[in-house]
């Protein structure tokens, strides 16, 4: 019994910490709607492929389109700051992402899903967050 108490305990830390595939689908309709139930996990980790394509290609141009907004308009000061906070959320998204995987065989097919997931999801989340920048008055 206090072997299951401890295991239930636990439990939580080492679920998955980001979104959920579902969430991200939700989110994405156009992204996975030709994979279907039957595909299983085979479909889950080409969706995941799909959803972390989908957001790295947006979050690179919306990247670039601040950069040259700010080089335009904003050189120096307000160029450096937001490079380093470019710099600052890459290495977190790095380390959040091996966070979520820990523990996974690094070598195995559900490791390289896991990061996918994760990778999507944060990049999902900083193209919100790059919504109406630059933000310099």
């Amino acid at each position: 019994m206090k072997k299951y108490l401890l295991v239930l305990a636990v439990l939580p830390m080492f679920s998955f910490a980001a979104q959920s595939l579902d969430e991200l689908k939700t989110d994405h309709p156009s992204m996975c709607q030709d994979i279907k139930q039957e595909d299983g996990y085979y479909g889950d980790m080409e969706c995941a492929g799909r959803l972390l394509d989908d957001s790295e290609t947006k979050l690179t141009t919306r990247v670039a389109q601040i950069r040259a907004e700010l080089k335009k308009t904003h050189a120096g000061l307000y160029q450096d700051a937001f490079e380093r906070d470019q710099q600052s959320w890459e290495a977190y998204r790095k380390n959040r992402c091996a966070y979520v995987a820990i523990g996974v065989d690094e070598q195995s097919n559900h490791y390289a899903y896991r990061i996918a997931l994760c990778s999507a999801s944060e990049n999902y989340k900083r193209l919100a967050t790059l919504k109406g920048e630059p933000s310099v008055s």
